[in-house]
């Protein structure tokens, strides 16, 4: 894969990841039943507190297909074994149009600090301004460099 990707014009969603033996290998599947809190489908698993999911739409460490199942399945299972709690409602994925791994996040600062405050309260009393949380105007979010 490194040899394959030391090519700039090469991205790791063409080198022939196939999803279908990526769900069937039970390797992966039993590393990720025991790793992961949003793949498992156990009530322990359940991830009980605010989840924001920032992934860049041309991520190539983090594909975003994967992500997006991944943020199905933690939806699918708080439903599943917790449906009045509303965990789900809790739970947030945007994708960012045109980001890499990490532009995604610059790309969206002023959401996530927002989200941080609105869900997660840490009594820190500091208060941002628009202007101090929005990033979305740096090159690595319009592309102008």
């Amino acid at each position: 894969i490194l040899a394959y990707l030391a090519d700039p014009t090469h991205q790791i969603a063409q080198y022939g990841i196939d999803l279908s033996k990526f769900k069937a290998d039970q390797v992966v599947q039993n590393f990720l039943t025991a790793t992961q809190p949003a793949t498992n489908a156990t009530a322990e698993k359940v991830i009980k507190t605010p989840v924001f999911i920032i992934q860049g739409e041309k991520d190539q460490a983090v594909l975003p297909v994967v992500t997006q199942g991944l943020f199905a399945n933690m939806k699918a299972n708080a439903l599943k074994f917790f449906p009045q709690a509303g965990y789900d409602k809790g739970y947030q994925l945007t994708i960012v149009p045109n980001a890499t791994h990490t532009q995604a996040i610059v790309c969206q600062n002023a959401n996530a600090v927002d989200f941080i405050q609105a869900k997660m309260s840490a009594g820190t009393g500091i208060v941002l301004t628009d202007a101090q949380k929005d990033a979305s105007q740096s090159p690595h979010c319009t592309g102008k460099f």
